[in-house]
């Protein structure tokens, strides 16, 4: 990925978000201080959710916060945007709704709670519930660049396999120093064909993804690597 995509490691389980049953009675929210609206979740996946909520219930909306049970009674916020709203028959609404925007703590305790779902130990490798694309930057000007495109909330990566527009990933980005690899979620906003010599066996892609975690937060993280890394490439 990135100059040099020959050197990117990344895999590809599946196309689409495995949906896993859940039946646990959950909340939503609208906004700040509006009183949380009991719904009966259908199904969960990494991408979204599907849930019954009584009609008169839910207003018109196009973003909700769905808010999860987490441990010793609390609870954690995911910001989902709203897909398709359909009646059922017992007066309720099926609503189909997007995972947007969360925290990189919130997105572990999401993780935590499909592999729970799922049953099985879930590796970071072989992971069946999102795909995973994994790019290992080479030099340091690289790493700069792609600390300015994270803290901008948006990366560029090069690959040898198309995704989807709109498709949610799990996007593996290493390379940082001595850093960890940091293990981030991201949308795929455009795709184009990479340009290759004439003598390339290779068709390569351009994907543009936008991360789904908070502006301030991205930003911050960007800042805290680059202090640890030579020639600073912004304040």
């Amino acid at each position: 990925m990135g100059s040099d995509p020959r050197r990117t490691a990344q895999t590809r389980n599946r196309r689409y978000h495995r949906r896993l049953p859940m039946t646990t009675a959950m909340t939503i929210a609208f906004g700040d201080g509006e009183t949380p609206v009991t719904i009966q979740n259908l199904d969960i996946s990494w991408g979204g959710i599907r849930f019954a909520v009584a009609r008169e219930a839910m207003p018109p909306c196009e973003h909700l916060w769905v808010n999860f049970p987490w441990t010793k009674g609390r609870i954690f916020s995911v910001e989902a945007e709203v897909l398709r709203r359909e009646p059922l028959e017992d007066g309720r609404d099926a609503v189909a709704a997007r995972f947007c925007r969360l925290s990189t703590r919130d997105q572990q305790r999401l993780d935590k709670l499909l592999e729970l779902l799922h049953g099985d130990e879930l590796d970071e490798r072989s992971h069946s519930l999102v795909p995973v694309l994994e790019v290992m930057m080479s030099d340091d000007d690289e790493v700069h660049l792609k600390l300015a495109e994270l803290a901008a909330g948006q990366l560029t990566v090069t690959v040898f396999e198309t995704y989807e527009v709109n498709q949610s990933i799990r996007l593996v980005l290493g390379g940082v120093g001595d850093h960890p690899p940091l293990r981030l979620r991201a949308r795929v906003l455009e795709i184009g064909i990479a340009p290759t010599g004439e003598d390339s066996a290779w068709l390569m892609y351009n994907l543009k993804l936008r991360f789904e975690h908070p502006p301030e937060e991205l930003k911050a993280l960007a800042h805290s690597l680059e202090k640890g890394l030579a020639k600073p490439t912004y304040g």
